[in-house]
């Protein structure tokens, strides 16, 4: 089912599995604060440790305030669309290119930007952060910037 914001100014898109709630589209609750975007590939099982512990180092929990999507393979998304159902939100994409979500912005890794209301932040892979200390210490300090 496709929401009701759709126009036709706005490009139709494929909607995504997420974790709990497979085939079904994102909904953006009220108690939302943060939509993470990852490929399918990175979450294993100490990836959703090292996430569950990253969100809770900036006051969210996993459980109740993110929204966790899984990106397969050469899938995309239009995040624009989905941020739109609730402002502020906070996107994390994780190990993704902004073409991946359908953004057309000049970014750089770890430094956050705001578009809207909403803010951004491209960080390296889940299996990249659990494996090096550097890009650990870097998306910290782009954390704490927020």
């Amino acid at each position: 089912m496709k929401p009701e914001l759709l126009d036709e100014n706005f490009l139709d898109f494929e909607w995504i599995n997420v974790p709990e709630v497979k085939n079904s589209e994102i909904q953006i609750e009220e108690k939302t604060k943060v939509l993470i975007v990852i490929k399918d590939t990175d979450l294993t099982p100490n990836a959703k440790i090292l996430l569950s512990k990253i969100l809770q180092a900036i006051g969210i929990d996993l459980a109740t305030e993110a929204v966790l999507s899984l990106l397969s393979g050469t899938e995309n998304i239009n995040v624009a669309q989905i941020a739109h159902q609730k402002n502020p939100l906070f996107l994390l994409a994780m190990g993704l290119e902004a073409s991946q979500l359908s953004l057309q912005v000049e970014y750089k890794q770890n430094i956050p930007f705001t578009m809207g209301k909403n803010k951004y932040l491209f960080t390296y892979d889940l299996s990249s952060l659990e494996n090096n200390v550097e890009f650990k210490k870097a998306l910290w300090a782009a954390l704490k910037s927020l």
